[in-house]
């Protein structure tokens, strides 16, 4: 801060409103993700859907990472970062991440049609 004859100036490191739209835009493409990554992998009798739909849906999960990532930045940033915060942002992240290891290993170790295209051979199939 700074005094210019009466006038007082003061710096605010980020916009509020700049600082939610920051936090809602990787929210909205997750949200967009998963509904999207789930219809793929729900719609039609193609094999590669089984590949394509699990790979839209899982890019949410980088969404919520990055999320998490931009959330705790910019609360930083505009002095709203609390001690909760701390804990909740990376462990919402690093849960997303689990769940997916998880999801994927599940779906390579399946005996799906698709299962060609994400790792396995037909000689696995059986």
């Amino acid at each position: 801060m700074r005094d210019l004859q009466g006038v007082r100036e003061t710096f605010k490191p980020m916009n509020h409103g700049i600082s939610i739209l920051f936090r809602a835009i990787p929210l909205a493409m997750a949200a967009f993700c998963f509904a999207y990554g789930a219809y793929v992998f729900s719609a039609g009798t193609d094999a590669a859907r089984l590949t394509a739909g699990p790979v839209v849906f899982y890019l949410g999960s980088i969404c919520i990472a990055l999320y998490c990532t931009a959330a705790t930045i910019i609360r930083q940033i505009i002095g709203t970062y609390t001690a909760a915060a701390k804990y909740l942002f990376p462990a919402i992240g690093y849960a997303f991440a689990v769940l997916t290891l998880i999801s994927g290993a599940f779906i390579i170790s399946s005996h799906w049609p698709g299962a060609l295209v994400t790792g396995t051979s037909s000689a696995d199939w059986g």
